[in-house]
């Protein structure tokens, strides 16, 4: 009986402990999300020097212009999928940045992740 008891415990731990270990479902973006807002964020190099980038979605179409204190200046289309946001630049290239949530945006520059945060 007591056994019984000890491995009836185990088991309702561990479902507990499943349950709350899952992560939440996370909600996919909407265009209401980021049409109209500008995402920025910076990257610090490895001298010390702070790279900024600026994502600015446009209101009306969706479009985007992509900017960086790097002699760097994109624009191009965007399309939502899920929690991803595709980014079809005017040259034909394509680039994917995921979200944390509607307000962040995570760009990934050389094995580095730079957080793009709505503003």
């Amino acid at each position: 009986m007591k056994k019984s008891i000890i491995a009836l415990t185990l088991i309702v731990v561990a479902t507990v402990s499943m349950m709350t270990s899952c992560t939440k479902d996370e909600k996919p973006l909407t265009l209401s999300d980021l049409a109209g807002y500008t995402f920025q964020g910076k990257q610090v190099n490895a001298d010390k020097s702070e790279t900024k980038y600026t994502l600015v979605f446009d209101k009306s179409d969706q479009k985007f212009t992509f900017d960086s204190t790097l002699p760097f200046h994109s624009e191009g289309t965007y399309k939502i999928s899920g929690i991803s946001v595709i980014l079809n630049y005017s040259s034909g290239a394509a680039e994917t940045l995921k979200s944390d949530g509607p307000r962040k945006l995570i760009y990934r520059v050389k094995n580095q992740d730079v957080i793009l945060t709505r503003k």
